[in-house]
């Protein structure tokens, strides 16, 4: 499912030039399985919230 959204961002001109989507959807998956490692572990909703908000920045800056 990541992979069809970035494509068609892609495709629609809204991710930079040069960004290979392979390896978003890869960092994308993993931050999200880190998170939710983490947050098994210490139950911290704020350690959640900061992992969650550094992916999405990450999203941001790859936008055109």
């Amino acid at each position: 499912m990541r992979r069809r959204l970035l494509n068609e961002a892609q495709a629609a001109g809204t991710l930079k030039t040069g960004v290979d989507i392979d390896k978003v959807v890869a960092m994308i998956f993993s931050g999200l399985l880190g998170a939710c490692v983490m947050y098994t572990s210490d139950k911290s909703k704020e350690n959640l919230d900061r992992t969650i908000d550094t992916l999405v920045e990450y999203v941001d800056l790859i936008c055109a």
